[in-house]
């Protein structure tokens, strides 16, 4: 399995601790090296990350989530999420 999403994350956090007197291209170059240093943080991320909180549920089934008329509760939102973040550390 591929590990896109915890690579993007390395990257983006790798990119966010470069200092902000390197110019992009630096960045850019010193992302491409470096990135796969951040990956303890990146499962530090996801392990907390994972367990959804009561807002996050709440807002996985209201009808902004679904579109009007639409609203369909016949699944936990939380188990959704717990499952995509265990897919993510999974390598998904």
């Amino acid at each position: 399995m591929s590990n896109l999403m915890k690579e993007r994350m390395a990257r983006a956090i790798c990119w966010a601790n470069c200092p902000r007197t390197m110019s992009d291209e630096d960045k850019t170059c010193h992302t491409e090296s470096a990135w796969d240093m951040w990956l303890p943080e990146v499962d530090a991320a996801l392990d907390a990350l994972r367990e959804p909180t009561e807002g996050m549920e709440d807002a996985g089934v209201t009808e902004k989530a679904f579109g009007p008329g639409d609203l369909d509760i016949t699944f936990y939102p939380g188990e959704v999420w717990i499952a995509m973040i265990d897919a993510i550390k999974e390598g998904a």
